[in-house]
């Protein structure tokens, strides 16, 4: 870089700010020929990938110096797993200064050898007492040498320690002395836990626990388990239980649980249906408003009458009800890929929030989308949805035929609504970029005598909005997940948003109740002017709003159901596929 450049004339502040913006929160890790391994924690982590700030570094010996002596972007270690030994990790503290630190720890690896040998014996005590975030990643089955690691890691007290998530990768990790960290009451400041495929969990009072996950147990008596767990989090505000089985044992504790903190849950996966419907009877409901989602309900739940299993708290709130949003799509999940068609409805009030959903894997020999859609329709047919709903939201439901089938439906639900005033189509272009306006999940009031349950006269339907978004943040990971970092610095060309399909079903006549349009658009959407004259001929007002807030583009949600603490793309984030 020439010596001159407006750039190295920045000052030494301005430099530093800048490169607190390049490391990604990011922790993941390819195995070779096998896709990623990577896992983060489900609440907010404060790891950063800093091998993102070298190539800044090999710019000029100006950006060589603000790289290294820079001590805010360099707080993250990340240890075995082929990635960094002691030696080089003491190097990385040393320009961390006196930050606290966030430290990912790989396990059960072959090349492990030396994270249970002299150096780490050496190195953990000089950082523990600045740890600030711990995740430990086992990547294979583990050995000997991890379980000699275990005493020296979690028996050296972490005073400052906020955030602890486990992850054995299904391997099912069983310790003789489970958590001894937990139990000397050494992590005082503890206000995340998150443990995914263990066969363990801690039996100790977590006195400040704010969010807790647990994931992928399969045991005899992990409902009694957890039970117990979450009698020692008196101060717990957001919970997620994910992919449990309950082998054996009972099912007969039903007394409510003492959270007065706890606005939201999220139940994803639990088997048999009883325990589902155990955790919804106890889970106290907030007074100022909760948040409930319901996830990976399967076919089995379906044929039992998922409102039996659900049980009479559901019920009560599903009467009581004002906003509606149905969605459905696709999505690839796994290291495999596999396909995975989803179905979603929730019910909102001004302050709480119920969300079922569906995961169903396409062309597996118990799942099809026919099971989702026979699910999503009983729903719809509940009358109790229909007695005060007055907004629907639809969303992410793709126009390719293998969905077609869910129009009917959800045409229908909306034919039978005699509040209802507004409907909202959204669509997320960055997962669908081709998909036009339309409003073709709206009933129709044709001559024909089609839809006869809707009388168009009679209905109070009079205003459609139709929200094409973008999901910048989502976009941006990809880049980044990709390591396209040159993609960042580039702004998003200006693109058209056609209108001719709507103009089309407009032109039939079958949609003529309808007098408000409100095309809401991400800035870079461009509109014809010509077609939307041709549009103002069909309704009594078009307005056009460009937004690129998240909040404003999206299905507006309770505050309670907005989690704060959640790390991109898992829990609330992924509320509405």
């Amino acid at each position: 870089m020439k010596s001159g450049s407006p750039i190295l004339q920045l000052p030494v502040e301005t430099l530093d700010r800048i490169l607190e913006y390049v490391p990604d929160a990011t922790i993941l890790t390819t195995r070779k020929g096998r896709g990623p391994t990577g896992f983060v924690s489900t609440w907010t982590t404060s790891t950063t990938d800093a091998a993102m700030l070298i190539p800044f570094a090999l710019v000029c010996r100006r950006f060589r110096d603000a790289v290294f002596s820079h001590s805010s972007v360099w707080t993250t270690l990340i240890l075995g797993g082929k990635k960094t030994s002691p030696k080089h990790a003491a190097r990385i503290a040393a320009r961390s200064g006196n930050r606290l630190l966030n430290v990912v720890l790989y396990l059960g690896s072959a090349y492990d050898s030396w994270v249970h040998g002299v150096d780490m014996a050496m190195f953990w005590p000089q950082v523990a007492d600045r740890i600030r975030e711990l995740q430990i990643i086992f990547e294979y089955p583990p050995g000997p040498g991890p379980q000699a690691t275990w005493p020296l890691i979690f028996e050296t007290p972490c005073p400052r320690l906020e955030s602890f998530a486990m992850n054995s990768n299904r391997w099912r990790v069983a310790f003789d002395r489970p958590y001894p960290l937990f139990h000397l009451s050494q992590t005082s400041a503890l206000v995340h836990f998150c443990i995914t495929d263990a066969k363990n969990l801690p039996k100790c009072h977590f006195s400040h626990l704010t969010h807790l996950a647990i994931c992928g147990f399969g045991m005899r008596e992990v409902y009694s388990s957890i039970v117990h767990v979450l009698t020692r989090t008196p101060k717990l505000q957001s919970l997620v239980l994910s992919r449990l089985d309950q082998l054996v044992g009972d099912l007969h504790y039903n007394t409510p649980l003492p959270l007065p903190a706890l606005r939201r849950v999220v139940l994803d996966s639990l088997h048999p249906p009883a325990m589902l419907s155990n955790f919804i009877s106890i889970l106290p409901r907030h007074p100022q408003g909760y948040s409930l989602q319901i996830l990976g309900i399967t076919p089995l739940a379906q044929q039992n009458h998922i409102h039996q299993h659900l049980g009479p708290p559901l019920t009560q709130f599903i009467q009581q009800i004002e906003t509606v949003y149905i969605g459905a799509g696709t999505r690839k999940e796994g290291t495999h890929g596999a396909i995975v068609d989803t179905s979603s409805i929730a019910g909102m009030t001004a302050s709480t929030l119920v969300h079922l959903g569906t995961y169903l894997i396409r062309n597996h020999r118990h799942h099809s989308i026919a099971d989702s859609l026979e699910w999503m329709s009983g729903i719809l047919s509940d009358h109790a949805l229909r007695l005060s709903v007055h907004d629907v939201w639809i969303g992410s439901i793709p126009a390719s035929e293998a969905f077609h089938a869910f129009y009917a439906p959800v045409r229908d639900f909306i034919a039978a609504l005699p509040a209802l005033e507004t409907v909202t189509i959204f669509v997320d272009r960055s997962k669908w970029p081709v998909e036009e306006p339309s409003v073709r999940f709206l009933p129709r009031a044709d001559s024909d005598g089609r839809d006869t349950r809707f009388r168009s006269s009679a209905s109070k339907l009079k205003t459609v909005r139709i929200v094409h978004g973008y999901d910048s943040a989502a976009a941006r990971q990809k880049y980044v997940d990709d390591r396209a970092y040159g993609k960042l610095l580039v702004p998003h060309a200006p693109t058209r948003l056609r209108l001719s399909a709507l103009l089309r079903e407009m032109e039939t006549g079958a949609f003529g109740y309808l007098d408000h349009l409100v095309l809401r658009v991400a800035s870079f959407f461009e509109i014809d002017e010509g077609e939307l004259d041709r549009l103002r001929t069909h309704f009594s007002t078009v307005r056009v709003e460009h937004m690129d807030t998240p909040r404003a583009m999206m299905f507006p949600l309770p505050d309670c159901a907005v989690e704060p603490e959640s790390f991109p793309g898992l829990a609330w984030d992924g509320l509405f596929h």
